[in-house]
């Protein structure tokens, strides 16, 4: 998936993409879920190394700089709450 999501035209039916683009990154590491994604904890797949890659790869895939400073960390808790802070920013 290399298709770039430019911020104007950022919408909520694009929450997929990002989510699908999560399952790609996770995949590239050999993580698999069992049910839902959006429950997940982030920091019991991934170390803080990981979630940094994490945060490079979804700034490479969506074409724009992941200004993490207006969030709050437990927003990142679960991969849905990740998902929903990447829609927050870049709809910014």
């Amino acid at each position: 998936m290399d298709r770039k999501i430019p911020r104007t035209q950022f919408t909520k039916k694009d929450r997929a993409m990002i989510q699908q683009m999560l399952l790609e990154f996770f995949g590239e590491k050999g993580i698999a879920f069992e049910g839902e994604i959006q429950s997940a904890n982030t920091f019991e797949v991934i170390d803080s190394m990981g979630f940094l890659e994490l945060l490079n790869f979804l700034e490479q895939r969506t074409g724009t700089e992941l200004d993490l400073s207006a969030l709050d960390l437990e927003d990142f808790a679960t991969l849905g709450g990740l998902v929903k802070s990447i829609e927050k920013i870049l709809k910014a």
